[in-house]
């Protein structure tokens, strides 16, 4: 982990001082699933204060993820819990065993030292913006604290721990997933050309959830129908307040394991620019136009749809979304992720363009690279 100081206090800085989750080089805190699974399950007087609580001491903790000079003040000036609410989850967090009193404590300068993240077990990355916020905007936490709704809290925090470390960096498919409704033909062949497939792909209108999840971050063994109909309704506003976002991906087939190939977004090709995502979505429009040539017609036959030229070998297609959260932490793993996202942006923005010359030239022969190479786009472009 990268090193950090150890946090202020909560005293407010002056203006000069770098203040810790401001800027794009911020930290990011670590919550141990122990302690998660203590914060649901402790004894509180107010659940949403008590998690809030503790995460806001969390975001104020140095290197080790233990020790903070954050306490009451810090959660009424950043999330907007009363001091008196917040020194009863303080002591409440204490009795839980989730935190303790430093030795250097005085009511003028806090000490805590919190509960620290197991080694043995794979923890939740959380970013210091869910508690600081970026510039103006409100924090998110502080949102979720106004709309007191602790299951949309509990889902915010289940999908940091869900989060693949693939170029999507958001929760598998298998668990949560935007699609086309049952019964509905998502990916039509149109036809065949050389050695090339056009295909038309439904743009998702469902968002689907396993039980199976939604029973693990509820914690319990199986929801009832009445728990799923909470679930979407707390799923709804995390939406709305900005918490979490849909990202849509082509998939290399239908099944809940398929692979991502790469992000697509069918607004970006007419908003203009120069960003990755924009490049890959005009390749594409670009590859399928020169492809249909004299056959133009078909894209109002296909109004509405993703029309895409793939290898005919491919197994069918689909366009899938990915629950993702808005705030991502500065984490190895997301560092990682983005840097797949951005090589597969990049790869199949390229491919598509020589696709686009060669369908151009009527020759359609030439194989698509569907794999991108090594060390290819490690750019720092935000890809969304």
């Amino acid at each position: 982990m990268s090193e950090q100081d150890l946090s202020p206090s909560d005293e407010v800085p002056p203006r000069s001082a770098r203040r810790r989750g401001v800027g794009k080089g911020s930290k990011f805190m670590v919550l141990g699933r122990d302690n998660m699974q203590k914060l649901f399950s402790a004894p509180t007087s107010n659940r949403m204060n008590f998690v809030l609580t503790f995460l806001l001491l969390l975001a104020g903790t140095g290197a080790d993820h233990r020790h903070t000079k954050w306490s009451a003040k810090a959660c009424e000036q950043k999330l907007g819990i009363g001091r008196p609410r917040a020194t009863t989850a303080i002591v409440e967090l204490a009795q839980a065993g989730l935190l303790s009193i430093a030795d250097t404590h005085t009511p003028a300068k806090p000490h805590y030292v919190l509960s620290p993240p197991s080694a043995e077990t794979d923890e939740i990355f959380l970013p210091i913006q869910l508690v600081t916020g970026f510039g103006d905007d409100t924090p998110i936490l502080r949102r979720l604290r106004e709309s007191g709704d602790v299951t949309a809290l509990r889902i915010f925090l289940g999908l940091y721990g869900s989060v693949q470390l693939d170029a999507t960096y958001g929760a598998s498919i298998e668990q949560f997933r935007a699609d086309c409704a049952e019964g509905s033909n998502a990916s039509k062949s149109v036809f065949d050309r050389g050695i090339y497939r056009l295909w038309s792909l439904s743009w998702p209108d469902t968002h689907r959830a396993s039980p199976d999840w939604v029973a693990a971050i509820l914690g319990v063994s199986k929801p009832t129908q009445s728990m799923m109909n909470n679930f979407w309704e707390s799923f709804q506003k995390l939406s709305s307040i900005g918490a979490v976002k849909i990202q849509y991906w082509v998939f290399d087939s239908g099944d809940v394991t398929a692979e991502p190939l790469f992000p697509v977004d069918r607004y970006r090709l007419f908003e203009g620019g120069s960003d990755a995502q924009v490049e890959l979505m005009q390749a594409v429009y670009f590859a399928s136009h020169s492809f249909l040539g004299d056959e133009s017609y078909i894209y109002d036959q296909h109004e509405g749809s993703l029309l895409l030229p793939l290898p005919s070998h491919f197994a069918t297609p689909h366009i899938r979304g990915v629950l993702t959260p808005t705030v991502t932490p500065d984490s190895p793993g997301h560092r990682r992720s983005f840097a797949l996202c951005m090589k597969s942006l990049n790869h199949f923005a390229a491919e598509y363009s020589v696709c686009a010359k060669s369908f151009s030239q009527g020759i359609h022969s030439q194989p698509l690279r569907t794999m991108p190479g090594l060390g290819e786009g490690d750019g720092q472009q935000d890809p969304f």
